[in-house]
């Protein structure tokens, strides 16, 4: 029985990510290579959308947001108890 579980919560896992995968190509545009080998392009929207994901991956690597998430976590659980 558990190991049903663990292989639902898995494969649903997994399905989900896809699903969220092609989401953001479809919202991002065509890659680069893509651009070049079917002469296809990025809408407006969709360059706009690349560079507001590439600004939050930045934000997001840096150690400053990584201390506020640890300080906002803390707080967040000493607030449940």
């Amino acid at each position: 029985m558990e190991n049903e579980v663990i292989c639902f919560v898995y494969v649903t896992a997994v399905c989900v990510c896809g699903i969220v995968e092609q989401i953001m190509m479809e919202m991002s545009g065509p890659s680069r290579s893509e651009q070049w080998l079917y002469w296809k392009s990025q809408t407006v929207e969709q360059k706009n959308r690349l560079a507001t994901i590439r600004e939050l991956e930045k934000l997001l690597q840096s150690d400053v947001v990584r201390v506020y998430i640890v300080f906002v976590m803390s707080n967040l659980s000493k607030s449940v108890r």
